[in-house]
């Protein structure tokens, strides 16, 4: 329950951070959860 939770967060907060930093080897971590 708690990954759905932060993956909806993260879905929403990461496209925006996707949007900005592309190429930051972080966000396609994040975006992978």
């Amino acid at each position: 329950m708690v990954k759905i939770v932060v993956c909806g967060a993260l879905g929403r907060m990461g496209r925006r951070i996707i949007e900005l930093s592309v190429e930051d080897p972080l966000v396609d971590v994040v975006g992978g959860v």
